[in-house]
């Protein structure tokens, strides 16, 4: 980038707080997946790891016999 040394400084550090945490849309997204979509997504992953278990108990059964 060609530009005068004030405005590239200026820039990096607009990037540098964008960047390190300090910007407002991560926290904005935080909000609306744990006011919305949190439980939701809780119970669905519980259903898939509830079904990867039967799923694992039943080739430990096949495998090694009961």
């Amino acid at each position: 980038m060609v530009a005068p040394r004030d405005i590239i400084e200026n820039l990096a550090k607009i990037r540098q707080h964008i960047y390190s945490g300090l910007s407002i849309l991560p926290q904005l997204l935080a909000q609306e997946y744990l006011q919305h979509h949190h439980a939701s997504h809780q119970q669905q992953l519980w259903q898939a790891l509830q079904i990867k278990a039967e799923q694992l108990m039943l080739w430990l059964n096949s495998y090694f016999g009961d």
